[in-house]
């Protein structure tokens, strides 16, 4: 018997035995997928593929951070550390001397957790990796992670289309129409 999306989330939520606290996780990922992000914040890079050149966006850590905390003041993050060969790094290291990063962000009391492998401009694993690209790589996965709670999961997803002049979404209204469609009070 196929079960309904509500009762497999229920289920799944169901070591916490308690449905406020699904509401409450519903409520949260709503109230970040609601979010439209600004082309202002938004970063694209152009990589080659088979078929020619692939336009990829990216959410700026900075802006996408500020609009969490605008939203949950107490969201916080953090990056795992690893041992290897007795030293502890910020990093996981492959045996082909790869690496990746791994984040937890908690927002109103609900931790995720992202990885993401230290890319190239390519989205190649880079070997033996430099602190620059380490840390280029750990932003990346803290916007990831943050887009694991809802915001800017539009743009991972790969759905975001910038807005161009003349398109009717960046149409400006004024303060009267504004009023009069109930954006404002």
């Amino acid at each position: 018997m196929k079960k309904e999306i509500n009762e497999m989330t229920t289920e799944h939520y169901s070591k916490h035995n308690n449905q406020d606290y699904v509401k409450h996780m519903r409520a949260v990922f709503l109230n970040l997928t609601q979010h439209e992000v600004s082309d202002r914040d938004i970063e694209s890079r152009e990589i080659p593929t088979k078929d020619g050149v692939k336009t990829l966006y990216y959410y700026q850590w900075a802006a996408c951070w500020r609009e969490l905390k605008r939203r949950f003041p107490d969201a916080s993050y953090k990056f795992r550390e690893f041992e290897r060969d007795g030293k502890v790094y910020d990093v996981m290291y492959y045996p082909d001397t790869t690496a990746s990063v791994h984040c937890s962000v908690t927002v109103a009391g609900i931790t995720n957790d992202m990885w993401l492998p230290v890319m190239d401009k390519k989205n190649n694993s880079i070997p033996n990796p430099s602190s620059r690209e380490i840390s280029d790589a750990k932003m990346r996965c803290l916007v990831k992670c943050i887009a694991m709670h809802g915001l800017g999961l539009d743009i991972n997803e790969g759905n975001y289309r910038p807005i161009k002049l003349g398109d009717p979404r960046a149409k400006t209204i004024t303060l009267g129409e504004a009023k009069e469609k109930g954006l404002l009070p």
